[in-house]
């Protein structure tokens, strides 16, 4: 139903929310739209990379509230950016050119 009334991209953007509080459940709720046809795999696929980014992403302050080490967060922070920028590039790239498409396709047949 969420893939009806938003389409891909709402799902997307509440995979990426959802990965905000458990990335699992989300991959969960993803997998299984994708098991009764509301979403094509590629579009759970990218939902599970968002879901995966955000939770990495919230991690962040946590590791700030336990360390405090300025120097370690900060390197942290640019490791972390880099890899949600890389993913968040790869699930751009493959929405835009259908990669994910493809290869169900490919794998299907």
């Amino acid at each position: 139903m969420l893939g009806r009334l938003f389409g891909a991209s709402g799902v997307l953007a509440v995979g990426f929310l959802g990965g905000l509080v458990s990335s699992a459940s989300t991959t969960v709720a993803a997998a299984t739209m994708a098991m009764h046809g509301q979403v094509s795999p590629a579009v759970a696929g990218r939902t599970t990379v968002l879901a995966s980014l955000a939770s990495a992403a919230i991690n962040l302050p946590i590791i700030w509230r336990v360390t405090r080490n300025r120097v370690i967060v900060r390197k942290l922070i640019l490791e972390m950016t880099t890899v949600i920028g890389a993913g968040a590039v790869s699930v751009v790239v493959d929405r835009v050119f259908g990669f994910s498409e493809i290869f169900v396709r490919w794998l299907l047949h």
